[in-house]
């Protein structure tokens, strides 16, 4: 049995396209892991008090067998193949990789939280994530993700704008 798991991705260092791009098809390759969709891959600017460049992030939906640790494990072996330091928290990356949605499971471990515990808050999780799922329901809340987008103030919005039209779709 497989369970529905939501993906963002994120780079601000080197070929961030590159990472992007190749972190989506390491997913893919991922022997229990079966892509179903990403979105476009929009250029984000960070968060947190380090000064540093503009991301690109994209959320991607797929399936997976397994349970959630197994997944987490899955991902963290992928940032590591692709360089990813963890020195400076919230700091540049090469790629970070962060499970959304595991189903609807809740998790709050010290090694694992699911839901994401600021997807609600950030636009580069909310608008590729409402491009590829418009009806996806918050599993805590019941409410749309699109209304914790709509309740995110412009004025505390990044600067956003598809960078590249990516949009995979791979359902057969």
């Amino acid at each position: 049995m497989s369970e529905t798991v939501y993906i963002a991705l994120g780079s601000n260092i080197g070929n961030r396209t590159k990472y992007v791009e190749d972190g989506i098809n390491s997913l893919d390759n991922l022997h229990n892991f079966k892509l179903e969709i990403s979105s476009n891959i929009y250029e984000t600017s960070p968060i947190g008090k380090v000064i540093q460049p503009p991301f690109l992030n994209a959320v991607c939906k797929g399936h997976w067998k397994g349970t959630p640790f197994q997944l987490l494990s899955k991902i963290q072996e992928i940032e590591h193949h692709f360089g990813r330091q963890r020195h400076i928290h919230w700091g540049p990356r090469t790629l970070d990789i962060d499970l959304l949605l595991f189903g609807r499971q809740i998790i709050n471990t010290k090694q694992l939280t699911v839901p994401h515990p600021f997807m609600t808050e950030r636009d580069f999780v909310l608008i590729p994530l409402c491009q590829i799922a418009p009806t996806l329901t918050h599993p805590c809340s019941e409410k749309p993700f699109h209304e914790f987008l709509d309740s995110i103030t412009t004025s505390t919005r990044p600067i956003f704008g598809p960078s590249i039209n990516y949009f995979k779709n791979v359902k057969t």
